[in-house]
């Protein structure tokens, strides 16, 4: 068998694959299902119909079936889907225990200082209580961070006052 060149007519042999199927362009194409047209754009007098239903001539209702309420169907044009529309999640707010955690790391690094050490202790405990709280009425998913905040803000609170404690008594027996 030759090739074929280009332009020149498609094989007519069945495919070995479908043999029941005709070779392209071999006879009228398969007749369509009874009561159904096999295109609204080939025959503008009958709509399509839905299974159970006879089709309505244009203008006229359909026969009532087992199946629920379609949309009306104009012959020739096209059916298109309404879109439905499902609003986004929200985003976890997970700001509060990450600044709960961070403030507790920074804490230790400067508990010495005095006033640093104190003011982030306690920026970390009410950052990481908060955002626990958050957590536990599902706006935020990291709980974990929020007690790692509070528990670093409780022992740098009491390294920032056991630092006091002791740089005040130095400075008292110095004098």
């Amino acid at each position: 068998m030759s090739t074929p060149q280009y332009g020149s007519p498609l094989d007519p042999a069945p495919s070995p694959l479908m043999p029941d199927t005709p070779p392209l362009g071999a006879g009228p194409s398969p007749a369509a299902p009874t009561g159904l047209s096999p295109s609204p754009y080939l025959d503008p007098s009958v709509a399509q119909a839905y299974p159970g239903q006879v089709p309505a001539a244009i203008g006229q209702a359909a026969a009532p079936s087992a199946y629920a309420p379609q949309p009306a169907v104009v012959a020739g044009a096209p059916y298109i889907v309404p879109a439905t529309y499902v609003a986004a999640p929200t985003p976890p707010k997970n700001g509060l225990g990450i600044a709960g955690m961070v403030c507790g790391i920074v804490g230790i690094v400067l508990f010495w200082i005095p006033i640093v050490g104190i003011v982030l202790a306690i920026l970390a405990v009410v950052l990481g209580a908060l955002n626990i709280k958050g957590a536990n009425e599902g706006l935020a998913n990291n709980k974990g961070m929020g007690i790692t905040g509070v528990v670093l803000g409780v022992v740098v609170l009491a390294a920032a006052i056991i630092t006091l404690i002791v740089a005040g008594s130095v400075l008292a027996s110095v004098s």
